[in-house]
């Protein structure tokens, strides 16, 4: 009988040094993913076992980035280990790690902080009458790098915005996510005659079959008003002053190619109660 020969590949182990709340919930519940897609910043992962609130799962992103989301998972290296792995890759999940046994690589999760959006500041009344100041100058810069875009409010509904346009988050999808989060976080203030908690059940159930798996979990989040820390920062920087328009737009700039300027359209047409809901 011939020997048998034993290959042993290395075991990476990197720690997770941030981790979004809602991921984390998820997390704690799943016990299985795939590799849902790659790219130059990171690894989207699909966790399949979905709920009353996903009924299709969760797509969760592990990057080297610096910048927090609910649906994050930050790790501190430059290697970008993901680019071994490939789309549709299986990975077990515990309460303590990822493991991609086919790659050699586990994620430590067991003791990694958890983020959350903080609650956001007071807008003083001076800073709420220079919104449209603040707002012309984040759009001029925007558009500086967009010049494609339109800024107009179309004649659409916000449910009519779902699915529409290409990428993982299509454009359509992006603005929806923009104008739920401004009416999650600053509703009293932007909408206060608007039934916010209805505009959300209506967007959430027509997102759970217009748009894919991980569009429907950003507006989920934004309905909780929970965003990528860009998407926070830009939207308080736009109410209360603090950062300056300045960063505000390079913030915006930074989330995707182009999904951090179509959020910012959808914060504006909240700014400018100038959309209907469905």
């Amino acid at each position: 009988m011939p020997r048998k020969i034993l290959s042993h590949m290395p075991h990476t182990r990197i720690a997770v040094i941030g981790l979004g709340n809602i991921a984390r919930q998820v997390l704690s519940q799943a016990h299985e993913a795939i590799v849902w897609g790659i790219t130059r910043s990171g690894a989207f992962l699909h966790l399949p076992e979905g709920n009353m609130s996903s009924p299709d799962g969760w797509v969760v992103f592990l990057t080297s980035e610096p910048f927090r989301g609910p649906l994050t998972l930050n790790i501190d290296t430059h290697s970008r280990p993901w680019q071994g792995l490939s789309r549709g890759l299986p990975l077990k999940v515990d309460k303590d790690s990822l493991y991609f046994e086919s790659a050699g690589l586990t994620f430590c999760i067991d003791e990694t902080a958890t983020w959350a959006a903080p609650q956001r500041g007071e807008a003083a009344s001076e800073q709420l009458d220079l919104r449209s100041v603040r707002m012309e100058d984040i759009n001029r810069r925007i558009l500086a790098a967009h010049p494609a875009l339109a800024w107009e409010a179309e004649n659409r509904t916000l449910e009519q915005y779902l699915g529409l346009g290409e990428g993982l988050t299509p454009a359509g999808d992006d603005i929806a996510t923009g104008f739920l989060l401004a009416a999650n976080r600053w509703g009293d203030i932007l909408l206060p005659n608007q039934d916010v908690p209805a505009i959300n059940r209506a967007i959430l159930d027509s997102a759970s079959h217009k748009t894919s798996t991980l569009s429907a979990n950003l507006i989920l989040c934004a309905t909780q008003g929970q965003a990528d820390e860009r998407l926070i920062l830009a939207l308080d920087g736009m109410m209360t002053g603090r950062p300056d328009p300045e960063t505000c737009a390079a913030y915006l700039l930074s989330w995707g190619s182009s999904s951090g300027a179509y959020a910012w359209k959808g914060m504006c047409l909240a700014m400018r109660a100038a959309i209907s809901v469905v």
